[in-house]
């Protein structure tokens, strides 16, 4: 369970991309309120957070922060190819 947050935060970076995972450093900073972090999040950036995580920027700002787990999707993973020997 003490993971799950760690992990939450590492896909959520992951989902966002390269153009938005600050976001979940910015909102995990201990001096920074929710209010402050909401007031300092540009349109895109909202925009971002909705279509991407379905889920509102309140909750994205808890989820940062691990106070409640929100479900992402999963990763998708390869698995092992068998070839037979024809």
């Amino acid at each position: 369970m003490y993971n799950r947050r760690f992990e939450q935060r590492r896909r959520m970076k992951e989902l966002l991309g390269k153009g938005y995972r600050s976001l979940v450093t910015a909102a995990k900073y201990k001096h920074t309120t929710k209010g402050m972090f909401l007031a300092d999040l540009r349109d895109d950036q909202v925009q971002a957070i909705r279509r991407i995580l379905g889920i509102s920027p309140g909750d994205f700002w808890r989820a940062a922060r691990g106070r409640i787990l929100i479900r992402l999707p999963r990763r998708e993973i390869q698995l092992d190819l068998h070839f037979s020997d024809d």
